[in-house]
């Protein structure tokens, strides 16, 4: 629904978000150098959103890689407290739980397995690649 370079752009705004929840939830503070990044990246992301100026219409692409960065944001600042963790136990447990939240996601909206060889190689690569 949108270009690949416009999504990578819009990433960005993972920063914000973060900052923002931390801002809100933690109270944690906002230097003006960040406050600075912040306006500037979300003045940069309402541009790159915005599909048709004459009739300012909005990308639905953008506005969905924006409301992924907001929940990338949200989960940034919920596992904030693992950082004391062993970062192999939390890679772990953050894999699993994307992993069973695709999978969910995926069966709601009705996708069938073609080929069942191709889920037994991608589960063995996933496991090499945790272990």
């Amino acid at each position: 629904m949108t270009s690949a370079a416009n999504v990578s752009l819009l990433n960005n705004f993972e920063i914000v978000t973060t900052s923002l929840i931390a801002l809100k939830v933690f109270k944690e503070p906002i230097s003006k150098r960040l406050w600075s990044a912040i306006i500037l990246i979300t003045v940069s992301s309402m541009i790159l959103s915005v599909e048709d100026i004459s009739s300012f219409s909005f990308s639905f692409g953008s506005i969905f890689v924006l409301l992924a960065t907001i929940c990338w944001g949200l989960e940034n600042n919920c596992t904030r407290k693992l950082s004391l963790k062993d970062p192999i136990q939390v890679v772990i447990i953050k894999g699993f739980g994307s992993g069973i939240g695709s999978l969910l996601i995926a069966l709601t909206l009705g996708e069938k397995i073609n080929n069942i060889s191709y889920l037994i190689v991608a589960l063995i690569l996933g496991f090499l690649l945790m272990a």
